[in-house]
């Protein structure tokens, strides 16, 4: 835990969000985006800190090897990052963060590859590293369970996160009778999830909508198909 809290300090999220997304986006702490009822604003996102990423590796037993990465029990601090080589937002995501764990004496090798082949190795867990977005659903429930839930190790928990904490706020979550309720587990889980860091969450990008004025009932909804969503549910009125 303690490397991968380091990982977390070593990247500078807010850098990514001005320099790849113009600033049209909200840092993340967690699974749950801002416009979603489950969000927890209580839940910070892990601060940039390189002194502290290198403190925390150093308390794992890694030292500055003579090209200056880490070096533990004689093996580098060193693995691939594979990403969708046709998302431009991805690829130059990946190439930032890279550049930043070198700071900190990590080195990633940045992989890219076809959208076929990237979805196979992401199913089949094939990576040592991987950055990839997930689109989120109005209710928390679909996209949170199967990606951090321990029996989902076949379904979309590609990192094979296991903690029976997580686990049993997320089966809580599933059997609360209202809201306000899956709202109080939900929030424990995000606790949870940022103290165990399985990820380094980046970002939510910001969606910009552009309507024409004569379209009634246009609502946004916290989701990448929400605009589809919302149309279908307004009318369209003069010309």
């Amino acid at each position: 835990v303690r490397d991968r809290r380091a990982l977390y300090h070593a990247i500078d999220v807010p850098a990514i969000v001005r320099e790849v997304l113009q600033g049209y986006g909200a840092i993340s702490n967690g699974q749950f985006p801002p416009g979603s009822w489950a969000f927890d604003p209580s839940v910070k996102p892990y601060a940039y800190d390189p002194n502290r990423a290198k403190a925390l590796f150093a308390e794992a037993g890694w030292k500055p090897g003579p090209d200056g990465i880490l070096v533990k029990d004689g093996k580098r601090l060193a693995f691939s990052l594979r990403h969708d080589q046709a998302d431009q937002t991805v690829k130059d995501t990946t190439i930032i963060i890279q550049e930043f764990l070198k700071k900190v004496g990590v080195e990633a090798t940045v992989e890219p590859l076809d959208w076929p082949t990237f979805v196979k190795k992401l199913f089949a867990s094939e990576f040592e590293g991987i950055v990839v977005g997930w689109t989120n659903f109005h209710d928390p429930d679909p996209f949170a369970y199967s990606i951090w839930h321990s029996g989902q190790w076949k379904a979309r928990n590609f990192a094979h996160y296991k903690s029976p904490r997580a686990d049993a706020a997320l089966e809580a979550a599933r059997q609360a009778r209202d809201q306000g309720e899956r709202k109080k587990h939900y929030a424990e889980f995000s606790k949870i999830l940022m103290e165990d860091a399985p990820y380094v969450f980046l970002y939510f990008p910001q969606q910009v909508y552009v309507t024409r004025t004569s379209y009634d009932g246009f609502v946004p909804i916290p989701a990448y198909g929400g605009i589809y969503q919302s149309m279908k549910a307004g009318k369209l009125t003069g010309r």
